[in-house]
């Protein structure tokens, strides 16, 4: 050990004694952190994956430079004889030349920890998946290096060893490509997927230590060591020819034995999650279903044998969760598995079971042709009358499997659904029409009625009031158009006070996004809301430290602004049923005050969404225009939804209050995953029935940057693209002037 620790120290010395390393080095971080910066300052997400995600193809290069003079110069100096015949053995020679090259990378790589340090302040970073991005970035370097001493082991033109590192490197990286996968039949498809870097890489880092990637990458950290120690041996020859032969064989059989590992990866387990909220692991929630299961659930898994590559991927990770269910279920889950492509019974109980065969793309004789696959899965439950089936005909994403598969399993095993009732008649936002998607998920566990309060002849004349219908769980209210009549108001708050709850969505400022012009609403919902000690204002709502980036034309021309209009609210701490939800995107919302002198007896209220420091808000006079001189006095926290829990006699009423319906439509909830789990998590609050809600919001995005300034913006960009290469050039000048004082004394001397 100690020889390798020498080795190591030399190898490091001569690395940052040229000037050559730390132009290496500013390169790579100048690089690095543009292409990080640019994107993420426009999403504003605390994530790293925008580096991480350029990082193998820039070490591509970078590490095959550091790697390509190790041993190809000690040989074209004459040199690696002399080397060979010190009391160190030829494996501490490799080993601690590859170690020196691979602290070099691995040091150069740390430094981009200046980007969550710099930023932490501004947002909330999952620390656990930083951790496995940069350990399986470590294991990428290893792999890199071990393929870059090889290279240099083969040749002694330094640059020959370069081009051969790069070209293997690409090779690794190029073959879970779909341009490459498409075009090969099964299954050798499956093999180039499994043996492509890239897909390891970055199944690592997205937040799983998985047993199968680490094996990957030692196998391919020993392949290269021992082909090093083979073809440096063959040089020696002589006595050490027989261990040549010997390590010819060890290397087929560790080759033999990563391509079985790799190919039989769906029957190996084992793996941690270190993501912060276990992203990738099944939630308490679940796992109390399935362990509180009376009778038996069936889950029919059908997939293709020959599965494209492309979906490799996708097929490992759903047989890994349906595992965990038949763990978890205790008994009461079964699994079967059909592949129709090999059986034709299995093609059969396909169709039986109401899975299609899908399309996939392959290349064929040079052009694009297709070919049948199956990738669904169905629930059972039940026998005869009492069957019950939910069926997933193509699994588009494994991300929110959990979630569908859950709520199948709960839906199945409670027979009664609560009734949620959507209010009529005062021009609300239509439950089919405008909030479809809603409906179609809300329907998944509740059932959906409208409910209309006033009753009416055959003439269409009014005759009287309705009572909220016995059994509605839930009350909502979306946008009324035309204020509610005082026998209304009088129903909803009777329904309230006995114990009832409700969702109310209002809309003071009607938004004509056309002309981008506002008017103040006839309609009004506060003479109901007053009652309960909230109010919201009749005002729009801006902040200039949250908000989205929204595209605008003008003419033929399209191009995207900041719109402090469309704010994305902050979601307070200490709200269970928001679980991991960080933001919501309110466009066009009205604030929300609480009338502290009108609040009922033991009523708790608890902001749910607040603007940042930098809110403000236009009343009367409204201007859209994203382009305009923002006011920046009075801003300040402003509330952009609430919620409301009534305790009495008994009996909890609650009230999810929020300044905007528009967050709330299709359009909305469609292109922003965290509006539409907010809006079922909600209702579930309300309904007091919440138990999917924490497994709805486990796959939302990252939490918003949020920056005081703009000046906070750019010192912490600038400070990272042009302040940390600059650190590193002069850490690199005083060590030249250091050296060089050094070697005069000795000259002197």
């Amino acid at each position: 050990m100690s020889n390798i620790y020498i080795i190591l120290k030399k190898e490091l010395r001569a690395y940052f004694y040229q000037p050559t390393a730390y132009i290496l080095l500013v390169v790579f971080l100048v690089i690095s952190y543009f292409f990080y910066f640019r994107p993420v300052l426009i999403t504003g997400e605390t994530s790293l994956r925008p580096l991480f995600s350029i990082l193998p193809w820039i070490m591509m290069f970078f590490v095959p430079a550091i790697c390509m003079s190790l041993i190809a110069k000690e040989k074209d100096n004459g040199t690696f004889e002399t080397l060979s015949t010190q009391p160190v053995s030829m494996l501490q020679i490799i080993i601690g030349k590859a170690l020196g090259a691979f602290v070099f990378v691995m040091i150069a790589v740390l430094i981009t920890l200046t980007i969550p340090t710099t930023l932490s302040r501004f947002g909330d970073f999952d620390w656990g998946i930083i951790f496995s991005q940069y350990l399986g970035t470590a294991f990428l370097l290893a792999s890199f290096v071990a393929i870059g001493t090889w290279a240099s082991s083969v040749t002694k033109n330094q640059v020959v060893a370069f081009i051969l590192g790069i070209g293997i490197n690409f090779a690794l990286i190029l073959a879970g490509f779909e341009m490459v996968t498409l075009s090969l039949s099964y299954p050798f498809d499956v093999i180039f997927k499994r043996i492509s870097i890239l897909d390891h890489f970055y199944n690592v880092t997205r937040g799983v230590i998985d047993i199968r990637d680490i094996v990957y990458f030692l196998v391919l950290i020993l392949i290269f060591g021992f082909l090093t120690y083979l073809t440096l041996l063959k040089i020696k020859g002589g006595k050490t020819q027989k261990n040549y032969r010997k390590l010819s064989s060890i290397i087929v059989v560790i080759v033999i034995a990563g391509l079985i590992v790799n190919l039989s990866g769906n029957y190996i387990n084992g793996r941690i999650d270190l993501t912060k909220g276990q992203i990738y692991t099944l939630s308490e929630a679940t796992k109390n279903i399935l362990g509180d299961l009376e009778s038996s659930i069936d889950i029919h898994f059908v997939v293709s044998k020959e599965i494209p590559a492309q979906l490799e991927a996708s097929v490992q990770d759903v047989n890994d969760m349906l595992k965990d269910y038949v763990k978890e279920g205790k008994g009461k889950i079964n699994l079967y598995t059909y592949y129709p492509d090999k059986e034709e019974s299995a093609a059969a109980r396909a169709e039986e079971l109401g899975i299609p065969a899908i399309q996939f793309n392959v290349i064929a004789k040079d052009e694009f042709s297709t070919k049948k696959g199956y990738f669904g899965l169905v629930v059972e439950t039940g026998v005869g009358e009492n069957k019950k089936t939910e069926s997933i005909p193509f699994i588009e994403q494994t991300n929110t499997l959990e979630y569908q598969l859950t709520s199948f399993i709960w839906n199945m095993v409670n027979d009664e659904k609560k009734k949620i009732g959507w209010l009529a008649g005062h021009g609300e936002k239509d439950l089919i029409q405008e909030m479809g998607y809603l409906n179609s998920q809300l329907a998944k566990q509740y059932a959906l009625a409208d409910i209309n309060l006033t009753k009416r002849d055959d003439n269409g004349d009014e005759i009287g009031y309705n009572d909220i219908p016995e059994g509605v769980t839930v009350l909502v209210i979306a946008g009324p158009k035309k204020n509610l009549s005082e026998a209304e108001m009088g129903k909803i708050n009777a329904y309230l006070l006995n114990g009832g709850s409700a969702m109310v969505l209002g809309e003071t400022i009607e938004i004509n996004p056309q002309y981008m012009m506002a008017t103040t609403s006839e309609g009004t919902i506060n003479l109901l809301l007053n009652e309960w000690g909230v109010n919201i204002n009749d005002d729009i709502v801006y902040d200039l430290g949250s908000h989205e980036s929204v595209s605008f034309r003008d003419s033929a021309v399209n191009y995207i602004l900041p719109y402090p209009f469309w704010v994305k609210a902050i979601a307070t701490a200490g709200n269970n049923f928001l679980g991991n939800i960080k933001s919501l995107l309110l466009p066009w919302s009205s604030s929300i005050s609480v009338m502290e002198n009108k609040l009922k007896e033991n009523t708790q209220i608890t902001p749910l969404f607040t603007t940042t420091e930098f809110g403000g808000s236009q009343k009367d006079i409204f201007d859209l225009n994203p382009q305009q001189n923002w006011p920046k006095n009075n801003l300040g926290y402003k509330n952009m939804a609430i919620a409301i829990q009534n305790f009495f006699d008994n009996k909890t009423s609650r009230l999810i209050v929020a300044g905007s319906v528009n967050f709330a439509v299709d359009d909305f909830v469609q292109n922003s995953s965290g509006n539409a789990v907010f809006m079922l998590n909600a209702i579930e609050w309300l309904a007091q029935d919440d138990i999917l809600s924490s497994i709805r919001t486990k796959n939302l995005s990252s939490a918003p940057l949020l920056f005081k300034t703009e000046e906070e913006k750019n010192s912490v960009k600038y400070f990272n693209i042009v302040g940390v290469p600059m650190i590193i050039i002069l850490a690199g000048a005083v060590v030249m002037l250091k050296r060089k004082k050094k070697m005069n004394r000795k000259l002197l001397n």
